[in-house]
């Protein structure tokens, strides 16, 4: 049996929120409206902010839902 002592120190860096896992591509049939829920994790529980954006602007329309 081999005895040793750990020492446990807090973060006190603010790590930034990342976001979960999120499937490789999105796929719809034109003109059909494709849902996506998007989650974001921060580990010191600070307000998360969402941006979308897309490569053809004028295609797209952005809805956000606060729930």
């Amino acid at each position: 049996m081999e005895t040793f002592e750990v020492t446990v120190e807090p973060d006190l860096s603010n790590g930034g929120p990342y976001l979960e896992d999120l499937p490789e591509k999105f796929v719809t049939q034109a003109d059909t409206a494709l849902e996506v829920q998007i989650n974001a994790i921060d580990s010191e529980n600070d307000p998360i902010r969402y941006a979308a954006f897309a490569e053809f602007e004028d295609e797209i329309t952005v809805d956000i839902d606060e729930d």
